[in-house]
């Protein structure tokens, strides 16, 4: 009995085509014997070059193609086979490869397209895979309840967010009621259910958890519910994050932004916003409180701001502004006086901090504003009375030298003794004058050292004074500018300053908080040391540095009077 042909018999070709998928019949000889049209298709070929050629004369290689092995073992053994792969016809498609033993008559091989669908899956785990990332790099758990039976699946991120180990979630929903605080249960209960009663697709919700570790954090989510056709929760998918130290971080904010109220008001400090652009300006209460408005009664413009404030200080606060912004600062520092509603004039501080658009230009400034008024008067007051006693102080050492002069004429005292005496009182009265130009709060060194030696400097770079600025209490300055006084009495009468090339070099450094201060002179006359101490020696080398708590080294040297300084500052 003669075989069907595929050529002769149209019912088989029909039967073939039908399938639809790829597939074409090899002989015990590996002869292409058989195919259907969409097997011509896509192997390109016409029949005459397919039909009774051998597969692997065909297509060179296909013997070591991962195809090779399964059609042998169907063609050997009669085992049917199935493979994925990238076509060895078709490298740009993905095929799945069937093959089964046809007995005698050789193996078929049908072959279906899949390129679309591992394309799919591929792209489905690739992004199955950066949502795992995504989840597990920002600890997002991922929860799914289903409703009618009660049971919930957690992620590994959530059971960590709840401090448990993987898979120790028990599955149900009282097992993670029992880890919500239980002062927010309830709300959050009462939460999902208004929502799903509302028939919501989408849940948000936050509360406290206990994690098994005894902390407590703060859990943030959104859920999507899914209904039955009866709308009937069936199934709520959801998401679970940490956001403890975001909540914490609002809360210290609240708690910061409470307490500069309560600052503020305390202190009544007045906060402004201005708008450059717009000209628009607000005011706190209690910047409207300073100017005497009542609330909510300020017209809302910078000018309404300008035309309060005294003409010639705005004039000196929008120059002090221009230069400070000019340097390159955004805050500055003002005192203003202004004029209430009332028609007081008030004294203003404050600070103003300026913002820059992006060509560097203001557009908005915030700033603070602080009635200073009693203290300003306190300040008036005060210099008044410190001018007072140095008026007062002058007076009485001019007559403490007056009674001097008087008692030291009568009684004989030599006239260098008394010059000295009246010398050491100027040195004296010198040191108030410096100390009353900084209130009585210090003087710097370079000002005590400057002020003594200028009666007597002789010009010409023979007397130098070098130092970085050091300020000294008031009680060492006065101490200072004596001693000073009577090394450059020595250095007029008997030392460097009495001849024409002799010189005096007076400086000072500070390193980690030690001050050094030397006073070197050179080019006069030969010094002899004194026999005995006499009483500016005893000056420098006790009183000094008892007053500076340090060490004074006075040495006569054949080629100058040397006299050096060494004390700790604030000691």
């Amino acid at each position: 009995m003669r075989k069907p042909s595929f050529e002769t018999d149209p019912r088989l070709a029909a039967l073939v085509n039908s399938i639809g998928d790829i597939y074409y019949v090899l002989d015990r000889q590996w002869r292409v014997v058989m195919f259907n049209d969409a097997a011509e298709t896509f192997f390109d070929r016409p029949r005459d070059q397919l039909q009774g050629y051998a597969i692997w004369d065909l297509y060179p290689g296909f013997e070591d193609s991962p195809f090779a092995p399964l059609l042998r073992r169907a063609m050997d053994a009669g085992e049917p086979g199935r493979l994925t792969a990238a076509s060895r016809v078709r490298p740009d498609r993905m095929v799945e490869f069937r093959v089964a033993s046809l007995g005698a008559d050789g193996v078929g091989i049908s072959l279906v397209d899949v390129t679309e669908r591992v394309v799919a899956e591929a792209a489905m785990r690739e992004n199955r895979e950066r949502l795992d990332l995504a989840v597990g790099a920002h600890k997002i758990g991922i929860f799914d309840w289903h409703v009618p039976s009660g049971r919930i699946v957690w992620s590994p991120e959530l059971e960590a967010l709840f401090g448990l180990e993987p898979g120790t979630f028990e599955g149900t929903a009282e097992a993670f009621q029992q880890r919500v605080l239980a002062e927010d249960l309830p709300r959050a209960q009462a939460e999902t259910e208004a929502a799903i009663v509302a028939g919501l697709d989408l849940v948000s919700f936050h509360f406290r958890i206990l994690r098994t570790d005894g902390a407590v954090r703060w859990i943030e989510g959104v859920a999507r519910v899914v209904y039955d056709a009866d709308g009937a929760p069936l199934r709520i998918v959801g998401t679970n994050f940490d956001v403890t130290e975001r909540v914490e971080a609002q809360q210290a904010v609240l708690a910061s932004r409470e307490r500069l109220d309560l600052a503020v008001r305390a202190h009544a400090v007045g906060i402004f916003d201005w708008d450059l652009p717009s000209g628009s300006a607000t005011w706190t209460e209690e910047m409207e409180d300073i100017f005497g408005l009542a609330h909510g009664a300020f017209e809302g413009r910078i000018d309404d701001y300008w035309r309060r404030v005294v003409p010639e200080d705005r004039a000196r606060m929008e120059a002090l502004a221009a230069a400070e912004l000019a340097a390159g600062k955004d805050v500055v520092n003002y005192q203003v006086r202004i004029l209430r509603s009332d028609g007081a004039e008030r004294w203003v501080e404050g600070a103003a901090r300026f913002i820059l658009g992006a060509d560097g230009e203001p557009v908005r400034v915030v700033g603070t504003a602080l009635d200073i008024t009693d203290r300003k008067f306190a300040e008036q007051h005060q210099r008044l009375l410190i001018n007072e006693l140095n008026h007062r102080v002058k007076n009485t050492l001019a007559i403490v030298q007056s009674i001097a002069w008087r008692s030291f004429r009568s009684g004989g005292m030599t006239l260098p003794a008394r010059e000295a005496f009246e010398g050491r009182l100027a040195a004296l009265a010198a040191a108030h004058d410096v100390l009353n130009t900084e209130n009585w709060e210090g003087a710097s060194i370079g000002r005590i050292v400057a002020t003594t030696v200028a009666p007597h400097d002789p010009g010409g770079g023979r007397l130098s004074v070098d130092g970085p600025r050091v300020t000294l209490a008031p009680k060492t300055a006065v101490a200072l500018g004596l001693a000073v006084h009577e090394l450059l009495t020595n250095a007029v009468k008997h030392g460097a300053l009495s001849s024409a090339a002799g010189r005096v070099d007076v400086s000072w450094t500070v390193e980690d908080g030690q001050l050094r201060f030397a006073w070197r002179e050179s080019g006069g006359p030969p010094v002899q040391g004194p026999i005995e101490r006499g009483f500016g020696a005893r000056l420098l080398e006790q009183g000094l540095a008892e007053e500076l708590q340090g060490t004074v080294r006075l040495e006569f040297r054949p080629e100058g009077v040397v006299c050096e300084v060494e004390a700790r500052l604030g000691g």
